[in-house]
This record gives C-alpha cells, sequence and structure tokens, in this order.
C-alpha cells in the first residue's frame, strides 16, 4: 500500500499537480522490518485466553482466526459455504470484495472447523462492532492472567508463528494469510517458544 502511494505522489509531482517536498515525504517513508525477537502467544497462552471467553461465539470467533489467520472482515462475512473440510475458504462475496480480491484455501484442524461452525451459528446474534470485539479480547485476556497485550489481530500473527514453528514453509503461510508478498509475512512472525533452542539439532 505504501509503494502505491510512491508511485502516485510521483505521478502527480511528474504533472505538476503536487510539490516535489510531498514526494521527499513519502519516500522517507520505511515500512516496519520484521521484529523476530518479539514475543508472541505461546500455545498455552493461547489456551488460557480462549477458556477464559464464556460465550460460545465468542470464543468459537476468537478460535478461528487462530487457528485459520482469518481477518476480522473476513470473519464477519464467513458463511456455512466457506467451511469445506479440510479447509476454511475466503473468497469474494457480492458487496464485499475480500482484500486484495484474493481467493484463499486455508487448511484447519477439526477443532478448528468446528469453531467455525459454532461461530457462523451464532454470528448473528453477536455485536461484531470493532470496539465491541476489542473489549471482549481484552476482557479474556483479563479474565486468562495474561500481562502480553494483544488484539483480534495478533491471534492472525500467532496463526503464522505457530505454522512456521510446526514446519510449514513461509512461501505457504503467505498464501493462506493472503499477503502479496514475503516481506508482509515475516513482519506477523513472533517468538513463540520463548526463545528455547534445541541444539541438539544443530550440524554445527
Amino acid at each position: 500500500e505504501l509503494q502505491t502511494w510512491k508511485s502516485a505522489m510521483g505521478l502527480a509531482v511528474e504533472q505538476g499537480e503536487a510539490h516535489r517536498g510531498i514526494l521527499a515525504a513519502f519516500v522517507k517513508l520505511r515500512e516496519p522490518r520484521p521484529l523476530p525477537h518479539r514475543i508472541g502467544l505461546t500455545k498455552g497462552e493461547i489456551v488460557r485466553f480462549l477458556r477464559a471467553e464464556k460465550h460460545p461465539g465468542y470464543r468459537a470467533m476468537f478460535r478461528v482466526a487462530v487457528g485459520a489467520g482469518l481477518r476480522d472482515d473476513e470473519l464477519r462475512h464467513m458463511d456455512p459455504s466457506d467451511i469445506r473440510p479440510p479447509h476454511i475458504i475466503v473468497t469474494p462475496k457480492p458487496g464485499w470484495p475480500t482484500k486484495g480480491h484474493r481467493h484463499r484455501s486455508i487448511p484447519a484442524t477439526k477443532a478448528t472447523l468446528a469453531a467455525a461452525r459454532v461461530f457462523v451459528k451464532h454470528r448473528d446474534s453477536m455485536s461484531l462492532e470493532a470496539k465491541t470485539v476489542w473489549k471482549r479480547v481484552q476482557r479474556a485476556r483479563k479474565a486468562a492472567k495474561l500481562k502480553k497485550h494483544f488484539s483480534l489481530h495478533d491471534l492472525r500473527r500467532a496463526f503464522a508463528s505457530h505454522a512456521l514453528a510446526a514446519g510449514y514453509r513461509l512461501e505457504e503461510i503467505s498464501q493462506w494469510l493472503g499477503h502479496a508478498d514475503l516481506v508482509t509475512t515475516q513482519r506477523y512472525l513472533r517468538v513463540v517458544d520463548g526463545g528455547k533452542v534445541d541444539t541438539s539439532r544443530l550440524v554445527f
């Protein structure tokens, strides 16, 4: 998105519609670099968080976010036809093109697929407004006594980080998340095992 804005500003400067100073400001902007030292949510913390959410619909929503790496708008537009074992499908719908108009087929565990069915069942009776979802996440986080601050989108980051730790290739994870390039996916990655390394697997 930043590159698109840079191109647009460059064209505006070429056509004399904008001052060169504005292009210089955009050129100086840099996308955040990957932060591999950042600590993400561990499996134990995610389990505690999910157990702390007592509403079955919101608990299922959070379970799908961390189990399939879905964005909030993708969750809001999910319907039963998107649950196709062993995958969850993200596809454009009338009035909702999906981000980047990308069709995705995301492999999911039986537990994630079951949570998706529960979420779809309760969705119409839930408030999915961003502020409400944020409050639900924070309430469950505090109930689980987790000191790490995180949002619904961080559950998507957890999906990416745990998938990589499980041995899936970065290219696969990038496709599942619907990213246009691997650099974006790299920004999602966090340390999920506390930084512990099994040195017995090192060659040298």
